[in-house]
């Protein structure tokens, strides 16, 4: 059975992946024509519905149509065009379920974009796909194997395209350990054990393993030694900081996260960083009951950021569970009304800060 999903694509275009049962006719035939109206829908924001089978029937059109469609247009606006169908297929990744063949479209789509010279817009398109890797723990993709369906034996090495790209880009040369899958994961409780961060590509078993193995262990030191040489960096330095903090705390060692968290909120303006090291700070002190304290954390995070949501949903559930319910409400409903933010539950990789500016500011550079 094919997978049912549902694409948005966040200017202009709707595509669906729908069960081949659903329609006897040409897929690729209809698809051509939509596709390439879709592209159109780029450049002057009109919104278009699409239907395709699966994200396979996708990145064949957009290899088949959407190149034709990108080089028979003016001269001038051919650059233009090609980073609309880059940008095409990675908002169709974005808005699909992870499955092997939606980093196979994501390949294609760095692949496509490694043909020509060297842009911001790629640059920014780089940062994008490998946090959207990131956050969904494809170790495997960003730096040692393969692409999957579609590109079997076919190796994406996707931080190494990035690096060979940009050179001078202190975030694309550190990816080797920002991309490692326990650098990435983030709960609501800690998970504790080593094996369980090390092996979490893409889930995290209620039931850690007794006894991690010395190779997990081993991992897991190695990891903190890189993220410690980073923490001095310029430009990664702050971020290194954050991971080794979260690092600690799914260890459960949580004098050394918070000690960690607090040097980082010393030296750090950023109300994003901000924000999430008091939203860690704040669920270490409920993992182990202290709410008080929890709760002091937690409206440290929202004074930071009162617009992202999932910070404001822990201090609010805290008011709510102590009859606080109006000042609950007011902070929810404050974060609902406030424009899009980067969210550490919805993007909590290490490059995921700046993922809403960076959308934006792609999608700005396809308009005519």
């Amino acid at each position: 059975m094919v997978r049912r999903f549902r694409v948005v694509l966040l200017l202009a275009a709707t595509v669906f992946v729908l069960p081949s049962s659903s329609r006897q006719k040409s897929l690729h035939a209809a698809a051509t024509v939509s596709l390439v109206d879709a592209l159109e829908a780029y450049g002057d924001g009109r919104t278009l519905r699409i239907e395709f089978k699966t994200i396979e029937d996708l990145r064949y059109a957009l290899n088949r149509s959407g190149r034709a469609w990108a080089e028979s247009g003016p001269v001038d606006d051919r650059r233009r065009r090609r980073n609309v169908v880059a940008l095409f297929a990675l908002d169709a990744v974005l808005n699909s379920p992870p499955q092997g063949s939606t980093v196979a479209l994501l390949e294609w789509a760095c692949d496509y974009l490694r043909a020509g010279e060297p842009s911001e817009f790629e640059r920014t398109w780089m940062l994008a796909s490998i946090a959207y890797a990131q956050s969904q723990r494809r170790e495997d993709f960003l730096l040692d194997e393969a692409c999957g369906s579609g590109q079997s034996g076919s190796p994406c090495l996707h931080v190494r395209h990035a690096r060979s790209r940009f050179p001078d880009d202190r975030r694309f040369a550190v990816g080797n350990v920002f991309g490692r899958t326990e650098v990435n994961v983030l709960t609501r409780r800690p998970v504790l054990s080593p094996t369980q961060l090390v092996r979490a590509r893409t889930w995290l078993s209620p039931h850690p393993p007794a006894a991690p193995s010395s190779f997990d262990t081993e991992r897991i030191a190695d990891t903190l030694g890189r993220l410690q040489e980073l923490t001095t960096d310029p430009v990664v330095g702050s971020i290194a900081q954050l991971r080794i903090g979260i690092l600690h705390y799914e260890l459960r060692r949580q004098s050394d996260s918070r000690r960690v968290l607090t040097g980082l909120l010393e030296g750090t303006s950023d109300r994003y960083l901000r924000n999430f090291a008091h939203l860690i700070m704040g669920l270490g002190f409920a993992s182990e009951g202290r709410q008080v304290d929890a709760e002091r954390e937690f409206a440290a995070a929202v004074v930071a950021d009162s617009g992202v949501v999932s910070t404001a949903m822990e201090l609010a559930a805290l008011y709510f569970s102590s009859g606080r319910r109006d000042q609950g409400s007011v902070l929810l409903d404050r974060a609902l009304a406030a424009a899009p933010h980067d969210d550490p539950w919805q993007y909590p990789c290490p490059d995921c800060g700046g993922w809403t500016r960076r959308l934006e500011d792609l999608h700005a550079w396809v308009r005519r």
